[in-house]
């Protein structure tokens, strides 16, 4: 992950305002979630897959520098750099999305990792 790479080596910060909502999921909820969804006909339609708990693009680099024990030292990436550097790219990282996964859980859907720290440490916990 690019951005797991920044906080390594203490280069890390929230981008723009920091307060853009992050939906994310975890590898091992969303293949569940594609067999569940595969496997069981009332299943019908449409789902996000995202995990129930979306973050602020603040919160999930906070959480990614205490999972990596790495400090935060750096401020915020202001808007106008990431615009500057990237372009139209831009909008993919300052704008916010929060996606509801309520029709998943309504399915009975269990998410194994429902928390983004949890998640991480999954995948950096031994780092």
């Amino acid at each position: 992950m690019p951005l797991a790479r920044t906080v390594k080596m203490m280069a890390g910060a929230p981008l723009g305002s920091g307060k853009q909502y992050m939906s994310w999921i975890h590898l091992d909820d969303l293949c569940r979630l594609f067999i569940q969804a595969m496997e069981e006909p009332q299943w019908q339609g449409t789902y996000n897959a995202v995990s129930p708990n979306p973050v602020t693009n603040k919160e999930f680099t906070e959480t990614l520098a205490a999972v990596l024990h790495r400090p935060l030292v750096l401020p915020k990436v202001p808007e106008f750099g990431l615009k500057l550097m990237m372009g139209e790219m831009s909008e993919i990282v300052l704008a916010s999305q929060r996606v509801s996964a309520e029709k998943t859980l309504k399915q009975g859907f269990k998410f194994e990792f429902p928390t983004l720290r949890a998640a991480l440490e999954s995948f950096y916990g031994e780092e």
